[in-house]
């Protein structure tokens, strides 16, 4: 046996080893929420609360596409494990266009039928007005992550698991950083950072 395991130990370590990446992709979405509350802590409770609200009502609409994007793994894997190359990468531009074409409806609806629903759901009218803001350049991310959860689906089918856990540890570093600019000046960051490293 491989590394010296059981047959047992070395099917948990094969499982780990593909269950890892996906794991790690799903971190690194929630990681954008963690800094959304850490550097909006700073700045107010209406923003905190306003970030709150709409990542969770954001993160329900990206679960649509995640649960497209995890049946889309399973069908490259199957197709993958066939040695049906063409028909992996028939598979994969299928689901990528799918996702990308669902991205802009979702897009739209967080636009403009989002408002007159939170309307109803949030009293305070100057945390629905932040929920509202927020949501309106949030949304544009579908049109980025839908076609990169395509190719997250397609690296985790078993192509190259390892890639995936490093792709997506490096877009949610690189978006971190872009969303700190927004709230505070590179010196502030540094600051910042050293202070929770203390």
């Amino acid at each position: 046996y491989k590394w010296g395991l059981t047959a047992k130990s070395q099917a948990l370590f094969s499982c780990h080893q593909i269950n890892f990446p996906v794991m790690m992709s799903i971190l690194m979405e929630q990681l954008i929420n963690i800094t959304d509350a850490v550097f909006l802590g700073h700045v107010g409770e209406v923003a905190l609360g306003a970030s709150a609200i709409a990542g969770i009502y954001y993160l329900a609409i990206y679960m649509l596409g995640f649960g497209f994007s995890i049946g889309l793994q399973v069908m490259i894997a199957r197709r993958n494990g066939e040695r049906n190359y063409k028909a992996t990468g028939k598979t994969f531009f299928q689901g990528l266009f799918f996702l990308s074409g669902l991205a802009i409806p979702l897009c739209l609806l967080i636009q403009i039928i989002s408002p007159l629903i939170l309307k109803r759901f949030i009293t305070s009218p100057e945390i629905y007005q932040a929920v509202v803001r927020y949501l309106d350049w949030r949304s544009f991310g579908l049109l980025f992550s839908f076609p990169f959860l395509a190719i997250r689906s397609f690296f985790d089918s078993g192509s190259a698991p390892f890639y995936a856990c490093v792709l997506d540890a490096k877009c949610g570093m690189v978006f971190i950083f872009i969303k700190a600019g927004k709230y505070c000046s590179y010196p502030r960051l540094i600051h910042f950072f050293n202070t929770i490293s203390s």
